[in-house]
Order: C-alpha cells, then sequence, then structure tokens
C-alpha cells in the first residue's frame, strides 16, 4: 500500500490519539463514524446492532488505547475491530446477509442523479440481478476490493483467508459478474 502525504497526518493524529489527545480521538470518530456505518450494513440491516458495535468499537479503542499499535492503517484498524465485533455479537453464525436492495438503491442514487428514471431503474436492476449471482463470500471480497480498496493482504486478514484464496475468490466473482452481464446483453437488449 503506498503512503500519501494524508497516510501521515491521519498516522500521527493517530499517535496523538494513543499519546491521551481527545481532540485527536474526536478527528478519528468524525471521520470514520459514517465509513463504518456503510461498512457494517454489508454484514447487518439491524442498524441498532450495528450502532451499538460501532459504538463499543470506538468506546474499546478508546479506554485501552495505551496499548493500541501505533503504526497501523486506522481505516483497515477499524474495519477489522468492527467486524470482529459484530462476530461477536452474532456469536459465529455466518452473519454477512444478502445486500438489501433499499441498500443498493441508495447507493446507486447517489452515482446516477442525472440519468433518467427509466434507465437508472434498469442498472439498479442488473445491478441487484448481478450480486444477487454471487455468494455471501464472493459478494464480500468484492466490496472490500473495489469498494472500500483494500489491498489483497487486508482482505485476507479480514476474510480469514489466505491470499491465494482471496485472489480467486475475486477472480471468480468477476468471471461469474462477466457470464451474467453477457447473458443479460445477449437476451435482453433491445
Amino acid at each position: 500500500m503506498k503512503n500519501t502525504p494524508f497516510d501521515s497526518i491521519e498516522k500521527n493524529i493517530w499517535i496523538d490519539f494513543i499519546d491521551g489527545d481527545d481532540a485527536s480521538f474526536t478527528l478519528i470518530y468524525k471521520k470514520y463514524i459514517g465509513v463504518l456505518f456503510q461498512y457494517g450494513c454489508q454484514f447487518t440491516c439491524n442498524e441498532e446492532v450495528l450502532k451499538d458495535a460501532i459504538q463499543d468499537v470506538f468506546v474499546r479503542i478508546y479506554n485501552n488505547r495505551s496499548q493500541l499499535n501505533r503504526d497501523i492503517h486506522v481505516k483497515f484498524y477499524l474495519f477489522k475491530a468492527l467486524k470482529n465485533c459484530l462476530y461477536n455479537v452474532f456469536k459465529r453464525e455466518i452473519f454477512f446477509e444478502k445486500i438489501e436492495q433499499q441498500h443498493l438503491t441508495n447507493k446507486l442514487d447517489q452515482s446516477t442523479e442525472h440519468e433518467s428514471e427509466v434507465e437508472e431503474n434498469d442498472e439498479k436492476q442488473i445491478i441487484i440481478n448481478l450480486l444477487n449471482r454471487l455468494t455471501d463470500r464472493q459478494r464480500e471480497a468484492i466490496y472490500y476490493r473495489y469498494i472500500e480498496e483494500l489491498s489483497m493482504e487486508e482482505i485476507s486478514i479480514l476474510m480469514k483467508m489466505n491470499v491465494q484464496s482471496v485472489q480467486n475468490i475475486i477472480q471468480r466473482s468477476l468471471k461469474k459478474l462477466r457470464e451474467f452481464k453477457s447473458y443479460l446483453k445477449q437476451n435482453f437488449e433491445k
């Protein structure tokens, strides 16, 4: 992963937080509360459980800040902490639920504001159909790689798999998506 100037600023904020600066904690909280909520929506549609889990992550890092690693990627660390927290909440049951249509609709509304409603609804349906063709693990890997732009190594840690298995899942997922998209194009294009 490349280091950017922002990474060093964020790293300094993290270190200041560990050293006891509450203002730095507030900056981290404000920057990542929404990102963590969006990320957590991939695991549960129960907003109350998700909000509690996010709150628990921030309380835990605040209370244990003197024991935290000073050299981390903050976003990745928070993602991992939230995933582990949700994993514990659901007591090791499979918790990566199918992405709800409403969640996808909201995401697509943001990216297709200037298109006509007919085209927008068609695109939404195609994306929903494409994603529903994937397994939970495949959707999870695709989300990490292409939405959150995590490295293969980071994904392998989050998914508790080796890097080669993650690469295989992503490649199979993309192949499956291409095949289904091609099928749709051949059979339903006007």
